[in-house]
């Protein structure tokens, strides 16, 4: 696709085109002299198509940015961080509606840093998967997070992708992302999950989790499921939301957060020094695949917390580990014990069966290396 361009920056100081919102003490407002919404400033279209056209904004506050996911909320409005995700659905157009409005947050200052706050670790919500594998904070403290970053698809990718990106990406479902809205599934609104009776041997769910309605899709985000063995909490322009409530059957977007609410930061909790963590996932092509299996274990002195993806369309905690381990040192007939235990009620699709043993392998050797 080539794309036609024209860009101009939105800078509410000095704007030549006296159009735009004006920021007032934080509170956005329209000017009196707005125009129709479709006078815009920065027009994406693909060349020879007047049908495909994608507005552009360069925000440069949270405020500006809430503005437009709100007034643009009927033109499926889409936030742009690290971009991965949008640039997929402009080419190959997976949605039940072509975003007509991209609300670029890149150029917003303050949502790239990671620092120490007290007993805390803030991490923005801009910042670049490998500045979190490469962070000392975060391998010293957090190292589930620093390896699942470590892991998560290439050089490049991690790059681009920021950390609100990978918490609220798309799932990777290629029913849900064929080209041209192939198939009408459950999560568009549809009356079927097309995975059910059709080819489902990779990336689909094991474990059926409540808040699914009938989509077998998986979560295959690194960082979510290393964030929820952490207990990581979430920060938005609204409120403050334990990653543990996050996730939700609010389709497409498979969360909870509301139009015009925008994550700024993740919170990490203190950990202490006996606490021990590790990451580790399953991908067909190692090097840059979504995870099909992945497992978070964190051992401290409460016990042990295991985390699995690719199972469940959430990150799957799984419950009662330490009523298994009541405590004992972890030997190798014991982590076979509660590998076999984390998949207990599993029900596979007609191809995915091979991923039960998988997970409990998994977990065994997560544990094994957490001794």
């Amino acid at each position: 696709m080539q794309l036609m361009t024209q860009k101009f920056d939105l800078d509410y100081k000095n704007q030549m085109v006296q159009k735009a919102p004006v920021i007032d003490a934080g509170i956005v407002k329209k000017s009196e002299t707005q125009s129709k919404k479709e006078d815009k400033t920065f027009i994406v279209a693909e060349e020879g198509s007047s049908n495909s056209k994608s507005i552009h904004f360069n925000t440069n506050t949270l405020e500006e940015a809430a503005y437009f996911l709100e007034a643009y909320r009927q033109e499926n409005a889409l936030i742009v961080a690290g971009g991965l995700d949008v640039v997929r659905e402009l080419k190959i157009k997976y949605l039940l509606n072509t975003p007509h409005a991209l609300i670029n947050l890149k150029k917003i200052p303050g949502l790239t840093y990671i620092k120490q706050d007290t007993n805390q670790v803030k991490i923005g919500a801009l910042t670049r998967a490998s500045q979190i594998a490469q962070s000392k904070i975060i391998q010293e403290k957090y190292p589930v997070l620093a390896q699942a970053a470590a892991l998560m698809g290439t050089p490049q990718i991690r790059n681009m992708a920021t950390l609100s990106g990978s918490i609220c990406q798309e799932i990777n479902c290629w029913y849900y992302k064929a080209a041209n809205n192939q198939f009408n599934c459950i999560r568009k609104g549809g009356d079927i999950c097309h995975a059910v009776e059709g080819a489902n041997k990779w990336m689909f769910s094991i474990i059926e989790s409540k808040s699914c309605k009938g989509c077998h899709a998986t979560c295959q985000s690194d960082l979510s499921i290393a964030l929820t063995a952490l207990d990581a909490v979430i920060v938005t322009t609204q409120r403050e939301i334990p990653i543990s409530e996050f996730y939700s059957a609010n389709f497409p977007s498979g969360n909870v957060l509301h139009v015009g609410e925008i994550i700024t930061e993740i919170v990490l909790p203190s950990q202490s020094a006996q606490t021990r963590s590790i990451y580790m996932k399953y991908a067909l092509r190692k090097s840059f695949d979504h995870p099909l299996i992945s497992a978070a274990c964190l051992k401290d002195e409460h016990g042990i917390k295991i985390v699995l993806g690719g199972v469940a369309m959430v990150p799957y905690v799984v419950n009662g580990v330490n009523e298994i381990i009541k405590g004992q040192e972890i030997t190798e007939e014991l982590a076979i014990a509660v590998g076999e235990f984390s998949v207990r009620g599993a029900k596979p699709l007609s191809e995915n069966t091979w991923k039960v043993p998988v997970v409990s392998a998994y977990v065994k050797r997560a544990l094994m290396a957490l001794g």
